[in-house]
């Protein structure tokens, strides 16, 4: 089965930024498809990785405290949609298992 994962348009834009109170957050979004169908994939498991340490190209389970939600990973529901708000650093949503 060959599938798509969309993470964020190319480059950030306005629409992918949520300001509460002095914090602002990214919005690391997504949806995950079949690539042959266009059909969603629904149950897929993503999980948000953040660089740590800045500058590193290490990638670690992004904390808690560094999303809204804090749950991590995240299921795909029926339209295969994944969603946060992070906090300042780079990320990278990754598909970990496809059918839980």
């Amino acid at each position: 089965m060959r599938f798509e994962v969309d993470v964020y348009p190319a480059g950030p834009g306005p629409e992918d930024v949520v300001e509460i109170g002095d914090l602002i957050f990214r919005d690391p979004s997504g949806q995950i498809k079949d690539a042959c169908t266009g059909i969603p994939i629904r149950d897929a498991t993503v999980t948000l990785f953040v660089e740590y340490p800045s500058g590193s190209g290490n990638f670690i389970e992004s904390p808690d405290e560094n999303q809204i939600p804090v749950d991590n990973p995240l299921i795909t529901g029926d339209d295969g949609r994944y969603r946060w708000d992070v906090v300042s650093g780079i990320y990278n949503p990754s598909l970990r298992t496809l059918f839980p």
